[in-house]
Order: structure tokens, then sequence, then C-alpha cells
């Protein structure tokens, strides 16, 4: 492996800082999508596959000259015009000092689900600006502090959040305006990687609700539809 090669690629300026997390840790490659990253932000480039995303590490792997060019040949700089090119205004960009989760959606929205390439930007690849999201979370009682599976509905042309105790009753247990939400991802308060909170305001009184979805990707989506519709008028 020829590691003054490696070494002079690591020390690019758009090299020298993690693609996905701007950690100035960068300890690997993806091969075929041609940026350097950081050890955690490789893990999540495993977890998507071979056939997204080719890690190896830059120290402990070989490289081969054909390798080796190929990566020269893209780069950071390259990936990011290609794959961060449409990231909506809203979308506030992880980095490693953010929640696992929010590093890992941000991963698999622009490598796995292309969300922010040119030409793959339709509602129906960022499903969370629909204006309409709708399904079950698990929220967390006010009294017993047990959890229970509600469904909740976000309408952007109503500007309301709402909640019911099952996915077909009539009458919502909770509604909340949208313009008057904000939400953060709190997966230590929860002890739930997926763990949110829901902060809003009741007769001058902030309150919150704490709910979990059940996957990541469900998780990010609700906290950026919410993040989409505090934008979408400004």
């Amino acid at each position: 492996m020829d590691t003054d090669r490696i070494r002079k690629l690591k020390s690019q300026p758009d090299n020298e800082q993690c693609a996905d997390c701007t950690s100035p840790d960068v300890s690997h490659a993806s091969l075929n999508l041609g940026v350097l990253v950081c050890s955690t932000c490789a893990d999540v480039h495993r977890s998507l596959g071979s056939q997204i995303s080719q890690v190896k590490s830059l120290e402990a792997d070989n490289w081969s000259e054909q390798e080796i060019r190929e990566l020269e040949s893209k780069g950071n700089r390259t990936a990011k015009d290609r794959y961060e090119q449409a990231v909506p205004v809203y979308y506030r960009k992880p980095t490693h000092k953010d929640k696992h989760v929010l590093l890992e959606q941000w991963i698999r929205a622009k490598y796995e689900r292309k969300e922010f390439v040119q030409g793959s930007t339709s509602r129906g690849n960022r499903p969370y600006e629909s204006g309409r999201k709708e399904g079950f979370l698990w929220k967390r009682g006010k009294e017993d502090k047990r959890y229970q599976r509600r469904w909740f509905v976000l309408d952007a042309s109503e500007n309301t959040l709402r909640y019911y105790n099952g996915e077909n009753m009539q009458e919502p247990k909770g509604t909340y305006r949208l313009d008057g939400l904000n939400i953060a991802l709190v997966p230590y308060k929860l002890d739930n990687p997926n763990g949110m909170q829901i902060i809003h305001s009741d007769n001058r009184q902030t309150r919150s609700l704490f709910v979990y979805a059940e996957t990541g990707q469900a998780s990010g989506r609700r906290h950026l539809a919410i993040r989409y519709n505090w934008t979408v008028d400004e």
C-alpha cells in the first residue's frame, strides 16, 4: 500500500474532515462513493451494505493501485457536490457531536435514499415534506409514566399535531398547533435511541410530550416533519 499517497489524500482540505459528520479523525474511506470518513460513520456505512458503500480502513487495510487512483479521482468535495446538492434549508446537517440516530439517518438519506441528489428530490423521496404525516408513536403517560401506543397525525393544512388512543378513534386526546411546537431527540431521557421530546405551550406554561418511534427512520422523519413545517412558510 502506498502510505504516502494515502497520507496526501487525507491532507487535502476537503478530506481533512469526515464527509458526513465533520469529525477531524478521518480513518476510513468508501471506495465506490469516494468519501473519507471517521470510524463512527464508517460503521454506519457498513450497515448500508456493500452494494451501497464499500468501506475500508485507510490504515489497517491494503489498497491496490487501482483503488487508490479511484479514490484520488473523487474525494469529499466531489461527493458533496453530488449527494448534498439539494439539501433543504431547514435540514440541519448533524455533526459528530449530535445523537447517533440523527447521524445515521443523515447518512442513509444521502447515500441509501439519495434524498438530496438533483433529480431525486420529489416529495415522494422526502415524505416528511408531504404536509401530512401519521403513524404510531409510544407516548409516556403523565401519571404512571408507562408508555402507550398512540396514533399521531401531523396536518400542515390545519397547522395541527393530534394524537388519538387508536388509529380509528374519532376524537383526539390532544391537539397542538404546529407553529407552537419544538422537538428534540432525547434518547438519554427516555433510555431509548429513538426518544423524542415534543415541547408545547399550555396556558403560557411549557409542557412536554415524551414519545419514541419503533425505528430510527421513523423517529428521524417525524423530527424532520415538524422542523419542515416550522420553516416552509418563512
